[in-house]
């Protein structure tokens, strides 16, 4: 997440990235069309042009688990199975949008400055990608509380 990758799709539609990943399409071959794109869901996807119906057809998707799709959920938001995907937001926060979920959530609550003020709650088997300030390892709860309050930029932490 916080380092550049590049990745080739050649003329035989087969994707090489610098970190080692590769596939082919499902028609793979000369003389099909290909592109490569991130979706609104944010999920990489492979797509052929269908020669006959001149439309874009998935050729390749990764197998994954929807919840582990960054920005599945937006900002803020929490992401767990209902049996689908469904968002919702942590204690204090509200989506919003409640159609459009990758909108995420917004707070209740006016954001003070005062971090004494502040209380941090525990939500077990969350993570909140893209959004690491610092690492630090074998760290208390009470610990990254106390280097949080003293940090404006920091809104919250895990461990």
């Amino acid at each position: 997440y916080n380092s550049s990758r590049y990745t080739i799709v050649d003329d035989m539609d087969q994707f090489k990235s610098s970190d080692r990943l590769q596939f082919s399409a499902l028609d793979f071959g000369l003389g099909v069309k290909g592109r490569l794109a991130i979706d609104f869901d944010g999920i990489l996807r492979l797509y052929s042009l269908n020669h006959t119906t001149k439309n874009w057809e998935v050729s390749w998707m990764p197998k994954l688990v929807r919840c582990r799709v960054q920005g599945l959920c937006g900002e803020n938001g929490i992401c767990f199975y209902k049996p689908h995907p469904t968002c919702t937001c942590p204690l204090g926060f509200q989506l919003k949008d409640s159609i459009e979920w990758s909108q995420g959530c917004k707070p209740e609550f006016d954001i003070v400055c005062n971090k004494a003020e502040v209380n941090f709650i525990k939500l077990p088997r969350a993570d909140f990608y893209k959004n690491d300030l610092n690492y630090q390892t074998k760290i208390s709860f009470e610990s990254c509380e106390s280097i949080c309050r003293s940090d404006y930029n920091c809104h919250g932490f895990w461990i």
